[in-house]
């Protein structure tokens, strides 16, 4: 290998690395097997396979290449950009309350993204968190770093600084899910931000679906909701969050049904 090809490998192997947050010690193995690798082909494509080797072993050990994905969708970014950092949609709906948008649905092992599109513009995104321990960073958050909190057995939602909700939206019946919403302030741009558990598992909720009757009702007749209102935090540990400049009734109108969800995954 020329000097000019050593160095031109080093420079971009430490693309790669700062890409991918690597440590020294990645990024010393990756020029190794970058080194190794390249006398079987173009760069390009062993620039590829590296890449696609180290997020295939990172992601079987920890979260951050996950994390690292998610963390890159902000309002406004086009779809080109989108899918490059989470791939294409598998499903696409059209919303039946805003028909100028589409629900655009990405299924990982760990996650469900659903991208809300108003063209080839993101408005706003939602996920699902599908395995314990998975927590991304919540967008916005002042009092939690992650989506489950400090502390994964705590009520996370209150942990949120949602001391009360501006609004919530629920149900129990195909789907059982309970979201709080609030617009946030200008630090949040003035965007929707939902937090919430929607729950696609064949774990016993029946406690929790006795809670949302219980909401419902005193909705339909008018009573203070506050005491079943805190007894549902209290129940749950929060798997979804969403972010958007549409309506916060878009974000549960998205939801999957149970039989769309295990049809499609």
């Amino acid at each position: 290998m020329k000097p000019d090809d050593l160095k031109e490998l080093q420079e971009d192997v430490e693309e790669i690395a700062e890409r991918l947050s690597a440590s020294q010690k990645i990024r010393n193995v990756l020029f190794t097997v970058a080194a190794v690798m390249i006398g079987f082909g173009q760069w390009n494509d062993t620039k590829d396979l590296v890449i696609a080797l180290y997020e295939t072993s990172v992601s079987s050990f920890t979260n951050n290449v996950e994390y690292a994905a998610l963390d890159e969708l902000s309002v406004g970014i086009t779809r080109d950009y989108l899918e490059s950092v989470v791939g294409a949609p598998k499903v696409i709906k059209v919303s039946d309350i805003d028909p100028a948008v589409q629900y655009e649905y990405l299924f990982n092992e760990k996650y469900l993204l659903t991208t809300f599109m108003n063209a080839d513009r993101l408005v706003g995104y939602s996920v699902i968190a599908l395995k314990e321990g998975f927590a991304p960073h919540l967008p916005f958050s002042e009092t939690a770093d992650n989506l489950n909190g400090e502390d994964i057995n705590v009520s996370a939602i209150t942990q949120m600084g949602l001391i009360y909700p501006q609004s919530y939206i629920n149900d129990y019946r195909n789907i059982l899910f309970y979201i709080e919403n609030r617009e946030l302030d200008i630090t949040g741009l003035f965007l929707q931000r939902s937090v919430g558990y929607v729950n696609y598992s064949l774990e016993d909720v029946t406690r929790i679906s006795e809670l949302i009757m219980s909401l419902q009702d005193a909705e339909m007749f008018e009573d203070d909701p506050t005491e079943i209102v805190n007894n549902i935090r209290a129940e749950l540990t929060p798997n979804f969050y969403a972010v958007g400049d549409i309506s916060p009734q878009l974000f549960a109108d998205a939801l999957l049904t149970k039989y769309e969800y295990h049809k499609f995954k």
